[in-house]
């Protein structure tokens, strides 16, 4: 097992080694969480479950998102959530992480789009709030940066 390191800011971590050969850092602020962060990372592992790094990028949650919870939609649907993503998100904040991402970025992904048709910024909100609230359910992220968010009437 891997050594336990006390940091600066008081939390502990831990390196842990997964089934592939990677490895993940875990931190908790006592022991007890520590190894409760180690158990669930090490049960995501065994079920093949995806870790999530909690400072992953947009872009890479995005293939993710797409991946893990959009693939069994139909092909067109799929399509919409790829071109939201491709042609009105991923210049602006796909290159940012996840967790850094606030409202006023969303505000520029919509004002980007304003002068398109309401469908389309409907669509690109709907991308937009499904992708940050999957990365909340994931613990990712604490809030969404998308409430209170809406498009711009024609």
């Amino acid at each position: 097992m891997a050594k336990l390191t006390k940091r600066a800011d008081g939390r502990y971590q831990r390196r842990v080694t997964l089934s592939d050969g990677t490895s993940k850092i875990v931190y908790g602020r006592t022991i007890a969480t520590l190894k409760t962060a180690e158990d669930n990372l090490r049960e995501r592992d065994r079920q093949g479950l995806p870790t999530v790094d909690k400072h992953i990028l947009v872009g890479e949650w995005a293939k993710q998102w797409l991946e893990n919870y959009k693939s069994s939609l139909r092909t067109g649907t799929v399509e919409t959530y790829c071109n939201a993503y491709n042609n009105h998100i991923m210049d602006i904040i796909g290159g940012m992480a996840v967790e850094d991402v606030k409202p006023v970025h969303i505000r520029q992904v919509m004002r980007a789009c304003a002068s398109k048709s309401e469908s389309l910024q409907h669509k690109v909100l709907i991308t937009c709030k499904q992708l940050f609230e999957t990365a909340r359910l994931n613990h990712i992220i604490a809030t969404t940066p998308c409430d209170g968010i809406k498009t711009t009437k024609q």
